[in-house]
């Protein structure tokens, strides 16, 4: 019971110092198999009125011994804030994905090309193309890749600005 209270209050006070009202902290059973973080529900009466950054910042803040929150709700509703991934889900759908906002996103739709074609029957058919990786030269070195010693520090620093691990880690040995 000492516990639960701490982890209530611990949660609570971080939970309304980023902005939420009527937080209600609901701590529920261990979580299995290692039996040592209780799953815990934050319950708000405004966590719409966050933007999606809050709600990230939110949840990167939310921490306490031995918990692991598993949701949100508020009026109803409830939210999944996935901080590290950068996705928002409402009721089992997602509402918000930063990746596809991101600068990894915007430079590897760059280089797709729609072609659209129209088939003998009057309908319109797309087709696409897409290339994963652009070739970087020293002049373009605009992430600074030589002040990295290994590629997994540059991926670490710069997720957001390439597609995947292997996008960063090509563009980190061009430049490097």
């Amino acid at each position: 019971m000492i516990r639960n209270y701490r982890i209530t209050n611990e949660l609570t006070t971080i939970a309304e110092g980023r902005g939420l009202k009527d937080v209600k902290i609901h701590v529920g059973g261990k979580i299995p198999p290692e039996n040592i973080l209780y799953e815990v529900t934050v319950d708000s009466s405004n966590l719409e009125d966050l933007t999606f950054s809050q709600m990230y910042s939110l949840a990167d803040s939310m921490y306490a011994d031995h918990a692991f929150i598993s949701k949100y709700t508020s009026n109803g509703n409830f939210y999944e804030i996935f901080s590290y991934t950068k996705s928002i889900y409402k009721n089992g759908t997602l509402i918000h994905d930063a990746y596809y906002s991101s600068q990894s996103h915007a430079d590897a739709t760059k280089n797709d090309k729609k072609e659209s074609t129209t088939s003998t029957s009057g309908k319109s058919t797309d087709s696409y193309s897409y290339t994963p990786h652009k070739s970087y030269s020293d002049d373009d070195d605009q992430y600074d890749a030589k002040d990295y010693a290994h590629p997994d520090d540059f991926y670490y620093d710069h997720y957001d600005d390439f597609y995947d691990f292997e996008d960063a880690e090509d563009y980190w040995n061009e430049n490097s």
